[in-house]
């Protein structure tokens, strides 16, 4: 009788003794993940802290330092910008008598990137309605397109890449016109059918929105800065083709056409 209570007294030990030790292992670890999530967390604040230190910050117009491929910036309340690819053109092309000068073609990645820029460049992911017709996208009213549209959106994460298009159009005719100098953009294989409808970027010489509601007057004599940019999902493969379809020329005044649009082609 003596020998089963002590075994039973032994089993009871035992068992405390288990249950202490789980107890004691689960705490430590509990302290380990904790402790390597602080160092996790400082290691990451000082690889940020570094990043600051090394890369220059600006206010804004990031993309106007990035110069030379790999050249890196932080524009405040945006991202860090990088610059993939630059195509330095520096040529001139004409539609009747409006002069349109391509500075540059720069690819530039994003990353780092705030949660309201997110939620800006979220907005510039649809297909343009072009594109959505063209892939054989069925509706019968604008209703389905705006909805098609809108299922056609992708969300941006932690990097994204753009096409940036800098320029300056000049108006030589002796009157107003109306005129765009990017309707349509193809880089490589990548295209653009509503430029308008995709450009993210208000400049100067601005390409937002409709065409066909908002054309843009200049008045005679008159030189504007313009950059576009247009998202891209992925980093472009390496690319020399370049080609840009323009709108037409109109009178500023009664709106008649002056100059058919063009097509231009490039070889970067």
């Amino acid at each position: 009788m003596r020998i089963t209570k002590k075994r039973v007294l032994f089993i009871i030990l035992l068992c405390i003794v288990i249950i202490f030790s789980l107890l004691f292992l689960k705490k430590e670890k509990r302290a380990n993940h904790i402790q390597s999530d602080t160092v996790h967390a400082k290691k990451e604040k000082r690889n940020q802290q570094q990043m600051n230190e090394t890369i220059s910050t600006v206010d804004s117009n990031g993309s106007s330092y990035l110069q030379k491929e790999g050249d890196k910036v932080i524009e405040k309340n945006w991202a860090q910008l990088e610059l993939i690819k630059k195509h330095q053109v520096s040529k001139d092309f004409f539609v009747g008598n409006m002069t349109i000068h391509l500075h540059s073609i720069k690819i530039i990645k994003l990353n780092h990137i705030k949660k309201e820029a997110k939620n800006i460049l979220n907005d510039y992911t649809a297909s343009s309605f072009n594109t959505l017709i063209k892939e054989g996208v069925e509706f019968e009213n604008i209703g389905d397109l705006y909805e098609a549209q809108s299922k056609s959106m992708w969300t941006i994460e932690n990097e994204v890449y753009y096409i940036e298009i800098n320029y300056t159009i000049t108006n030589h005719y002796d009157r107003e016109v109306q005129f765009f100098s990017f309707l349509t953009l193809q880089y490589g294989d990548i295209l653009y059918d509503d430029v308008p409808f995709s450009n993210f970027n208000l400049s100067e010489d601005t390409f937002m929105g409709s065409s066909t509601a908002s054309r843009i007057d200049y008045p005679s004599g008159q030189t504007r800065e313009g950059k576009i940019c247009l998202l891209i999902k992925n980093n472009p493969p390496v690319t020399n083709k370049f080609t840009f379809t323009t709108d037409d020329v109109l009178d500023g005044i009664t709106h008649e056409l002056i100059d058919k649009k063009k097509t231009v082609q490039i070889k970067l």
